[in-house]
């Protein structure tokens, strides 16, 4: 008798759930089923309605395409050279921002959260023209330097630097926030453990901080 109820219970559980299951199902899963449906078709988007199955073809004329490869190699970089300096640099401020002893550090990440904050298109705006070749800031600090001017959206190796920084400046703000919130939950006497039995900066770095963090850093 108390199997059956567990087992009604268990099932009103799913019922429940079975709503916010299905919502997840249409607008996450649907989505990535259709586009792989469509990628053996010749879909466009001038007969969204009359498209036919054509199996591999496709996809055999993107890989024998000439433009392929170099795409492919843009890709690699956009990702490598976002998400690690992205990371790094989210991690560090984390990590700083997380000291007991750093006084009005509220502060700090609040400032830390404004181009967070920033509607996208308004920061893409501002940071088009700090690249700008004759006006922008960037060109103008380096002048005070020394150093020439440089047309940083003209030549290729110039406008990855500045889409990666750029990118940089949107994306830095929510790694640190997830970081720290990461942080945060790590219980403190852990480290006061750590620290009564000789433990240093480092060691407990490696030993503690790293472990309990490879989920946060892993999504």
């Amino acid at each position: 008798m108390d199997s059956l109820q567990k087992l009604d219970r268990i099932i009103i559980q799913y019922l429940y759930l079975l709503p916010i299951i299905a919502i997840a199902l249409f607008l996450f899963l649907y989505p990535v089923a259709y586009a792989v449906y469509i990628s053996f078709t010749n879909f466009d988007l001038y007969h969204l309605f009359h498209y036919a199955f054509v199996g591999l073809k496709i996809y055999e004329q993107i890989l024998t395409s000439s433009t392929f490869y170099t795409l492919l190699l843009n890709t690699i970089i956009w990702t490598v050279g976002s998400l690690i300096p992205m990371v790094v640099t989210g991690f560090i401020l984390a990590l700083i921002l997380n000291q007991r002893d750093i006084k009005g550090r509220n502060v700090f990440f609040t400032l830390l959260l404004v181009p967070w904050a920033f509607p996208a298109y308004i920061s893409l705006v501002i940071w088009y023209g700090m690249w700008n070749y004759e006006y922008g800031i960037v060109n103008k600090f380096l002048g005070l330097l020394g150093i020439p001017p440089i047309n940083w959206l003209t030549f290729t190796n110039t406008a990855w630097v500045a889409l990666i920084l750029t990118n940089l400046w949107l994306s830095f703000p929510y790694y640190t926030a997830v970081f720290l919130s990461s942080l945060q939950s790590i219980p403190s006497e852990l480290y006061d453990i750590a620290i009564v039995d000789g433990a240093n900066a480092w060691q407990r770095f490696k030993h503690i901080t790293l472990p309990l963090m490879r989920s946060a850093i892993a999504s």
